[in-house]
């Protein structure tokens, strides 16, 4: 999902009376919130781990900053939805709001479980065996 395509999911899981994004450069202060919660939620994920897959390697993926509608996580398509639950749950926490941190937290939860097993490499102790 782009930029845009992650704010709109996250409008409508947070049932936004104001409805989905149509760009993000309409200066609504609902379209702002939105960008600014994928963006924050997108950057916290990335930060979350030091042993993510893309931080690996002769060529680590720096940590990857959302700004124009067209802008696509480097994730596979599969594990965007991490993104937005990560988002809805911490604007539950902002608004006090129980269901959205409910909600939130449970599928974050899953995909946080999702993205660890694509992309944090296997517990080894002995090199060359692992879990």
């Amino acid at each position: 999902m782009t930029f845009l395509e992650l704010c709109r999911r996250y409008a409508a899981e947070v049932h936004d009376l104001g409805g989905p994004p149509k760009n993000l450069v309409d200066g609504n202060p609902r379209t702002l919130a939105a960008a600014d919660a994928i963006r924050e939620s997108w950057e916290k994920i990335q930060l979350l781990r030091n042993d993510w897959e893309w931080l690996r390697g002769e060529t680590p993926i720096p940590t990857q900053t959302m700004t124009v509608e067209s802008d696509v996580p480097h994730i596979e398509p599969p594990y965007h939805m991490a993104i937005v639950w990560y988002a809805v749950a911490q604007s539950g926490y902002r608004q006090a709001a129980t269901e959205l941190i409910a909600i939130g937290e449970r599928e974050w939860n899953v995909y946080y479980g999702l993205l660890v097993k694509r992309y944090v490499p296997p517990l080894s102790l002995v090199s060359g065996a692992s879990w």
